[in-house]
């Protein structure tokens, strides 16, 4: 025996749309013309639903319908499904169309706070039915997730090369040396990854750290040479007030340098680093799936090229 769950029910979607337009019209006749079918068609229609339910929806005289009190209450239910049923297509079309739905996005945890919120302001103000949500990792941890496709995009300092993914460079970073003002390089008006290696790097236990670890191995490498460094259990940002006290040199994005507060930097210069004939940076990209074929998420990837051409 069929279960609640299971049995078909006594009415489709048609059989409510006759109703709301013979209570709209106030005949039969009427709502015939207006949706376009047979008069005959709405009477057996009427007919059968009101055999299925059991009740007399409607009065039925030569000057039209009146609603039965039963009837009236169907036809408010009725107007209810037909309104949700509107709004079902609705949101169908606009996913469709990568207007409605979510967006899982992981951002590496050396990214300076408020840049992709910034990013993305004018997409949340053009899609507010897009749900945003966000996770923050290392680098690597972001990837996995990405492959795993928890994520539907991530944002992660260089990500080349990714299996299956597809990206490319939303910003990029100038990297700024702090030297205690007492450096003997601290008033030079140029600064190499060479001039620096010989020195004591002071690196957070946080993933710009790690960021900033691989950098001065890849730099420091090229000069012959392995980078000095000494691990803090602290952020990156504190680490300007170990810099400040003359205990080595620290490394930050323009972009935290921006924003530090509640810090004594009296005592700290800040430097540009050069990388050949040109300032040393970190390139954030947006990362993706080739195979997420999301409408909402292409309309992401459109957006940030859109922000890309705009710079």
């Amino acid at each position: 025996m069929a279960t609640d769950t299971t049995r078909r029910p006594p009415f489709d979607i048609w059989h409510l749309l006759c109703v709301h337009a013979v209570a709209e019209y106030g005949s039969i006749q009427a709502a015939a013309r207006n949706l376009a079918v047979k008069q005959s068609s709405i009477s057996r229609f009427l007919q059968k639903l009101e055999q299925r339910i059991g009740v007399e929806l409607f009065l039925r005289s030569p000057s039209g319908t009146t609603p039965t009190p039963a009837g009236v209450e169907f036809i408010k239910a009725a107007h209810d499904i037909l309104n949700r049923v509107a709004h079902m297509r609705d949101i169908a079309q606009r996913a469709g169309r990568g207007e409605h739905g979510t967006l899982t996005i992981g951002l590496q945890n050396c990214i300076a706070p408020g840049r992709v919120l910034e990013l993305l302001r004018s997409f949340r103000s053009d899609y507010p039915d897009i749900e945003l949500l966000f996770s923050e990792g290392s680098r690597a941890s972001l990837l996995n997730d990405l492959d795993l496709c928890v994520t539907d995009l991530a944002i992660v300092t260089d990500a080349s090369p990714v299996n299956s993914a597809s990206g490319f460079t939303l910003w990029s970073e100038q990297v700024i040396a702090a030297l205690p003002v007492s450096h003997p390089l601290a008033h030079e008006a140029k600064l190499c990854w060479h001039d620096l290696r010989n020195d004591i790097f002071l690196i957070g236990r946080d993933n710009a750290g790690e960021e900033f670890k691989n950098l001065l191995l890849r730099k420091l490498r090229r000069q012959g040479s392995a980078p000095n460094l000494q691990y803090h259990d602290i952020g990156s940002v504190r680490i300007l007030a170990l810099v400040a006290e003359g205990m080595g040199i620290g490394l930050l994005t323009d972009a935290w340098i921006r924003i530090r507060s509640g810090l004594a930097l009296k005592n700290i210069r800040f430097m540009d680093i050069s990388d050949g004939n040109s300032p040393s940076h970190l390139d954030y990209m947006a990362v993706w799936r080739i195979d997420n074929a999301s409408p909402v998420l292409k309309k992401l990837i459109d957006h940030f090229h859109a922000e890309h051409a705009r710079v």
